[in-house]
């Protein structure tokens, strides 16, 4: 196609739409948080000794914003030693329950959540936050079957029982459709002063 048999209107239109379509270009993000669950008082907690003082890290990612969603990988970062658990992904998960994590304007509003899971080291174990399950507002981490010491970290302090911090980066134009739009617009307004099309 010779963009320069067009009439000046028409190219000026074609320009000013793929200018416009430059800058709008936004890459979309889903958002991640990163989570802290201390141990506490606890209503329940099915017969599991407390690592008295522990801690449990970890990182949500994935989530959508103004939604009940569940994340798309957890990954538990630190945990007492006493806990025998080896930190990483939570891939090897046999059941999970609730109503996902809410996120409102890229803060975590309320959770509901249980997931099941196997560590790398194949051990079982069991993380809550602010579940309704059997023992409503738990958070924890614990012993669920193996080898490892029957013992966990957590409270049954409901949402307060846990700790969350948004991770994900805003959204934004991507990196030089700004200066692209300008340059086709500046291309635009040469060829039409060449070809002499001021007049639309």
């Amino acid at each position: 196609m010779n963009f320069t048999t067009f009439s000046g209107r028409k190219r000026m239109a074609i320009v000013f739409g793929l200018s416009l379509s430059c800058m709008s270009a936004v890459p979309a993000f889903a958002d991640d948080f990163s989570f802290t669950i201390l141990d506490g008082p606890t209503s329940y907690f099915y017969g599991r000794d407390h690592l008295t003082g522990g801690m449990v890290q970890g990182t949500l990612y994935g989530l959508t914003n103004n939604a009940w969603s569940f994340p798309s990988q957890v990954s538990i970062t630190y945990t007492e030693p006493g806990l025998g658990f080896t930190p990483g992904p939570l891939n090897n998960y046999w059941y999970f329950d609730g109503t996902g994590i809410q996120e409102t304007n890229g803060q975590i509003t309320n959770a509901n959540f249980l997931f099941d899971f196997h560590d790398a080291a194949g051990n079982a174990f069991q993380i809550r936050l602010n579940d309704q399950v059997e023992v409503p507002g738990a958070n924890w981490l614990f012993w669920n079957g193996g080898a490892t010491p029957i013992v966990g970290v957590g409270n049954t302090l409901g949402f307060d029982g846990a700790q969350y911090s948004n991770l994900a980066v805003a959204p934004g134009p991507i990196p030089g459709t700004g200066l692209l739009s300008f340059a086709v617009l500046a291309l635009a307004g040469a060829l039409t002063r060449a070809r002499g099309f001021l007049s639309i």
